[in-house]
């Protein structure tokens, strides 16, 4: 029958029936879970795997050898062509340190390197370095900036050269360091910052191409620290540098101690060495041919004009002299036995643009020299001895326009008959001639010359 329901069937519920979800719906739902999930994981991990690697960097240094050894060699020097590698650097060792846990994100950023290695084209090692260091300034790295705070060296071996055209740079095959390709650029390297330098048990050899010498820095060792006091910068700490050359050696200590507020003092000191035979064919130090040694005291003071370093304000030098020869240009040559001088000077502050110009002062308070006779070896009093004494006084060290030299000498123990081989034929012939051949005995026991210079041109007037 019509409108009946059989037997044992339920009614439909009244109203419209509920619909499902379709299968569209379900998909986007389901996409819009996993995008949030990736956009949560994308944020999270990189954060989670910083913190894990500022942790572990907090911890100690951290060995990063294999990852940086997918870079390497790195190229350290072109050819004439810039594609063409002549030197390419490589390192045994690399591991950094951030201590970000316990000296915030500022913390420096440390960079141990070890048995660093220079190799020519041929695959030689040209320079070596067993163990460096180098701390890095966090906040600047950030930026793209190299601001080296701390760097530290042992063990060094390295060969340096100046080429044909003046460059300076590593030794990596004949006629280099070859000249740049482009235009000179800024360094990326930022030493403004630096606070602190080590070098020790380091060797340099040093070819000079342009004069055709070698030299070799046999050892250098220095401990610098680089004092603040109030805006201006000072160094402090000690070095020792040997110096060979020519078959001399050159040996040079130094030690600087920040004394007081704006105040370092530097003292150097210089073992006896022939200037002549450690440099021949030098037209600044050929007349020295007699071993000289000394020391030099430096007092480094307020720079003055708002600048940024400490500048050198009064110096004290001692000079020994030995057995040798002094050759000059007009007076000719003196046979030394021994000798001594002591100066003092000072420089005063300069104008802003050129803070080492300022007023010079220098007195030589005593120059003392035991002359021998042609024929003696030794200093056995066989010539008279010479003292000197002297003062000079600048308006200004580059450009004085008043110069004023006081000069005072006096010889002690003359023999006439022995003035000849004393009085260099070249100095005032006229007045050698007429002593010598009337005064041919006698005896002088001081004689005394005093004299002043001044110019209103400066150095060349």
């Amino acid at each position: 029958m019509d409108g009946m329901t059989q037997a044992g069937q339920a009614s439909p519920p009244p109203g419209p029936a509920p619909q499902r979800p379709s299968r569209v719906r379900r998909a986007v739902l389901a996409a819009g879970r996993v995008v949030v999930w990736l956009v949560l994981l994308c944020i999270t991990l990189p954060a989670v795997l910083l913190l894990v690697l500022t942790m572990r960097l907090s911890a100690g240094p951290l060995e990063v050898t294999p990852v940086v050894r997918l870079f390497m060699p790195l190229p350290v020097a072109h050819g004439r062509k810039h594609e063409d590698i002549i030197g390419s650097l490589s390192a045994a060792h690399v591991r950094l340190g951030w201590n970000a846990m316990h000296e915030g994100l500022r913390a420096p950023f440390v960079i141990w390197v070890e048995d660093v290695r220079i190799a020519r084209r041929d695959g030689i090692v040209a320079d070596t370095l067993r163990r460096g260091r180098i701390t890095l300034d966090s906040p600047a790295l950030a930026h793209g900036i190299v601001r080296i705070l701390e760097l530290s060296v042992s063990h060094g071996r390295l060969q340096l050269a100046r080429s044909h055209e003046g460059k300076i740079g590593l030794d990596l095959g004949p006629d280099t360091p070859y000249p740049p390709h482009e235009k000179a650029q800024p360094s990326p390297l930022d030493m403004s910052a630096l606070r602190q330098a080590v070098v020790s048990d380091t060797h340099v050899q040093f070819t000079d191409r342009m004069t055709g010498r070698n030299w070799r820095l046999g050892e250098a060792d220095a401990r610098l620290k680089v004092v603040n006091d109030s805006g201006q910068k000072g160094v402090e700490g000690d070095v020792r540098l040997g110096l060979e050359g020519n078959g001399e050696r050159l040996v040079l200590h130094g030690q600087g101690t920040h004394v007081g507020p704006r105040h370092v003092d530097w003292t150097l000191v210089l073992d006896p060495i022939s200037p002549a035979a450690f440099a021949p064919g030098q037209k600044q130090v050929a007349p020295l041919d007699l071993p000289v040694g000394g020391q030099l005291q430096v007092a480094f003071r307020d720079g003055g004009h708002d600048q940024g370093f400490l500048m050198p304000r009064d110096f004290t030098l001692h000079l020994d002299a030995g057995n040798g020869q002094v050759t000059t240009r007009k007076a000719g040559q003196f046979l030394v036995g021994e000798g001594a001088a002591d100066l003092v000077g000072s420089l005063g502050p300069g104008p802003a643009n050129a803070p080492f110009d300022g007023p010079l002062k220098v007195a030589l308070r005593n120059l003392e020299l035991h002359l021998r006779a042609p024929g003696h070896t030794d200093d056995d009093g066989s010539g008279p001895t010479l003292n000197a004494t002297a003062a000079l006084s600048a308006a200004s060290l580059m450009q004085p326009a008043h110069v004023q030299l006081d000069v005072g000498a006096h010889a002690r123990a003359l023999e006439f008959e022995t003035l000849g081989d004393f009085w260099p034929p070249t100095a005032m012939k006229g007045a050698r001639r007429w002593v010598t051949e009337n005064i041919p005995h006698g005896h002088v026991r001081q004689l005394q010359v005093n004299m002043g210079l001044t110019s209103h041109k400066g150095w060349g007037g």
